[in-house]
Protein backbone atom coordinates (compact mmCIF):
# COMPACT_ATOMS: atom_id res chain seq x y z
CA UNK A 1 0.00 0.00 0.00
CA UNK A 2 1.36 3.46 -0.88
CA UNK A 3 1.58 6.21 1.70
CA UNK A 4 -1.18 8.13 -0.08
CA UNK A 5 -3.41 5.04 0.13
CA UNK A 6 -2.66 4.72 3.84
CA UNK A 7 -3.65 8.34 4.46
CA UNK A 8 -6.76 7.88 2.32
CA UNK A 9 -7.73 4.86 4.43
CA UNK A 10 -7.33 6.96 7.59
CA UNK A 11 -9.43 9.73 6.01
CA UNK A 12 -12.17 7.16 5.27
CA UNK A 13 -12.18 6.10 8.92
CA UNK A 14 -12.28 9.73 10.05
CA UNK A 15 -15.14 10.46 7.66
CA UNK A 16 -17.24 7.64 9.19
CA UNK A 17 -17.35 9.57 12.46
CA UNK A 18 -16.86 13.16 11.29
CA UNK A 19 -19.82 13.36 8.88
CA UNK A 20 -22.41 12.23 11.49
CA UNK A 21 -20.78 14.48 14.11
CA UNK A 22 -21.03 17.52 11.82
CA UNK A 23 -24.62 16.69 10.90
CA UNK A 24 -25.57 16.40 14.58
CA UNK A 25 -23.98 19.74 15.48
CA UNK A 26 -25.29 21.55 12.40
CA UNK A 27 -28.77 20.20 13.01
CA UNK A 28 -28.62 21.29 16.67
CA UNK A 29 -27.69 24.82 15.54
CA UNK A 30 -29.91 25.23 12.46
CA UNK A 31 -32.76 22.77 13.04
CA UNK A 32 -34.32 20.60 10.38
CA UNK A 33 -33.23 22.97 7.61
CA UNK A 34 -29.55 22.35 8.51
CA UNK A 35 -28.73 20.79 5.15
CA UNK A 36 -29.73 23.86 3.15
CA UNK A 37 -28.71 26.55 5.64
CA UNK A 38 -25.38 25.11 6.79
CA UNK A 39 -24.28 23.01 3.81
CA UNK A 40 -25.87 23.77 0.44
CA UNK A 41 -26.08 27.55 0.93
CA UNK A 42 -22.47 27.74 2.19
CA UNK A 43 -20.60 25.57 -0.31
CA UNK A 44 -19.24 26.97 -3.56
CA UNK A 45 -20.75 25.67 -6.80
CA UNK A 46 -17.84 23.28 -7.36
CA UNK A 47 -18.16 21.92 -3.81
CA UNK A 48 -21.91 21.34 -4.24
CA UNK A 49 -21.50 19.25 -7.37
CA UNK A 50 -23.03 15.82 -6.84
CA UNK A 51 -24.73 16.63 -3.54
CA UNK A 52 -28.44 15.93 -3.20
CA UNK A 53 -30.70 18.89 -2.56
CA UNK A 54 -32.87 16.83 -0.24
CA UNK A 55 -33.12 13.40 1.27
CA UNK A 56 -33.35 11.66 4.59
CA UNK A 57 -30.71 12.44 7.20
CA UNK A 58 -28.66 9.30 6.52
CA UNK A 59 -28.59 9.91 2.75
CA UNK A 60 -27.41 13.48 3.31
CA UNK A 61 -24.69 12.40 5.74
CA UNK A 62 -23.47 9.67 3.37
CA UNK A 63 -23.17 12.20 0.53
CA UNK A 64 -20.52 14.20 2.40
CA UNK A 65 -16.88 13.51 1.60
CA UNK A 66 -13.83 14.31 3.72
CA UNK A 67 -13.06 17.52 1.83
CA UNK A 68 -16.53 18.92 2.42
CA UNK A 69 -16.53 17.87 6.07
CA UNK A 70 -13.19 19.50 6.79
CA UNK A 71 -14.25 22.65 4.97
CA UNK A 72 -17.62 22.82 6.76
CA UNK A 73 -16.01 22.41 10.17
CA UNK A 74 -13.66 25.27 9.38
CA UNK A 75 -16.41 27.47 7.93
CA UNK A 76 -18.71 26.99 10.94
CA UNK A 77 -15.90 27.09 13.51
CA UNK A 78 -16.66 30.53 14.96
CA UNK A 79 -20.40 30.03 15.24
CA UNK A 80 -20.54 26.42 16.42
CA UNK A 81 -17.38 24.41 16.95
CA UNK A 82 -15.21 26.85 18.92
CA UNK A 83 -17.78 26.58 21.73
CA UNK A 84 -17.48 22.79 21.82
CA UNK A 85 -13.91 21.92 20.85
CA UNK A 86 -10.39 22.97 21.76
CA UNK A 87 -8.71 25.31 19.26
CA UNK A 88 -6.28 22.49 18.44
CA UNK A 89 -9.12 20.78 16.56
CA UNK A 90 -9.34 23.74 14.20
CA UNK A 91 -5.60 23.67 13.63
CA UNK A 92 -5.74 19.94 12.88
CA UNK A 93 -8.72 20.48 10.57
CA UNK A 94 -6.82 23.09 8.55
CA UNK A 95 -3.71 20.91 8.39
CA UNK A 96 -5.78 17.97 7.16
CA UNK A 97 -7.34 20.12 4.44
CA UNK A 98 -3.80 20.58 3.13
CA UNK A 99 -3.06 16.84 3.20
CA UNK A 100 -6.35 16.05 1.52
CA UNK A 101 -5.55 18.53 -1.26
CA UNK A 102 -2.05 17.10 -1.70
CA UNK A 103 -3.46 13.59 -2.12
CA UNK A 104 -6.16 14.78 -4.53
CA UNK A 105 -3.51 16.39 -6.76
CA UNK A 106 -0.63 13.98 -6.17
CA UNK A 107 -0.02 12.76 -9.69
CA UNK A 108 2.46 9.87 -9.89
CA UNK A 109 4.38 10.84 -6.76
CA UNK A 110 3.78 9.55 -3.27
CA UNK A 111 3.78 11.26 0.11
CA UNK A 112 7.01 10.99 2.12
CA UNK A 113 7.12 8.72 5.16
CA UNK A 114 7.53 11.73 7.47
CA UNK A 115 4.51 13.52 5.98
CA UNK A 116 2.49 10.30 6.11
CA UNK A 117 3.30 9.88 9.79
CA UNK A 118 2.35 13.53 10.39
CA UNK A 119 -0.96 13.19 8.49
CA UNK A 120 -1.89 9.97 10.31
CA UNK A 121 -0.99 11.51 13.67
CA UNK A 122 -3.09 14.60 12.91
CA UNK A 123 -6.04 12.48 11.78
CA UNK A 124 -5.77 10.48 15.03
CA UNK A 125 -5.58 13.67 17.10
CA UNK A 126 -8.66 15.20 15.44
CA UNK A 127 -10.57 11.95 15.82
CA UNK A 128 -9.67 11.76 19.50
CA UNK A 129 -10.52 15.45 19.99
CA UNK A 130 -13.98 14.79 18.55
CA UNK A 131 -14.30 11.62 20.64
CA UNK A 132 -15.13 9.50 17.59
CA UNK A 133 -15.65 5.74 17.74
CA UNK A 134 -13.14 5.33 14.90
CA UNK A 135 -10.24 6.73 16.95
CA UNK A 136 -8.82 3.34 17.96
CA UNK A 137 -8.91 2.06 14.37
CA UNK A 138 -7.10 5.19 13.20
CA UNK A 139 -4.52 4.87 15.97
CA UNK A 140 -3.99 1.21 15.01
CA UNK A 141 -3.36 2.28 11.41
CA UNK A 142 -0.88 4.88 12.65
CA UNK A 143 0.94 2.32 14.84
CA UNK A 144 1.04 -0.16 11.99
CA UNK A 145 2.59 2.45 9.70
CA UNK A 146 5.07 3.64 12.32
CA UNK A 147 6.03 0.36 13.98
CA UNK A 148 4.92 -2.30 11.50
CA UNK A 149 2.29 -3.62 13.90
CA UNK A 150 -1.13 -2.46 15.11
CA UNK A 151 0.09 -3.07 18.65
CA UNK A 152 2.76 -0.43 18.07
CA UNK A 153 5.93 -0.17 20.07
CA UNK A 154 4.43 -2.42 22.73
CA UNK A 155 4.43 -5.45 20.45
CA UNK A 156 6.81 -8.13 21.65
CA UNK A 157 9.92 -8.37 19.59
CA UNK A 158 12.21 -11.34 19.25
CA UNK A 159 15.63 -10.52 20.58
CA UNK A 160 18.37 -13.02 21.23
CA UNK A 161 18.77 -14.01 24.84
CA UNK A 162 22.12 -13.06 26.33
CA UNK A 163 24.66 -15.86 26.25
CA UNK A 164 24.98 -17.56 29.63
CA UNK A 165 28.11 -16.73 31.52
CA UNK A 166 29.88 -19.71 32.96
CA UNK A 167 31.55 -19.15 36.30
CA UNK A 168 34.78 -20.70 37.42
CA UNK A 169 35.22 -22.27 40.83
CA UNK A 170 36.32 -18.91 42.17
CA UNK A 171 32.99 -17.28 41.16
CA UNK A 172 34.60 -15.15 38.43
CA UNK A 173 33.65 -15.44 34.79
CA UNK A 174 35.93 -17.82 32.93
Amino acid sequence: MTNAETITQAFRLLLQGLAPYLAKELEAEFGTAWWHIAVIDKLHDEQKRGLPLRGNRQTLIESLDIQRCLWLMDFHWSQIFRKKLPVDCRNWDKELQGYRNRIAHLGTNDISDNDTWRALDTIARLSKGLDLEQTEEIQSLLREFRYGSAEGSYAPTASPAPAPVSLSHSGLPS
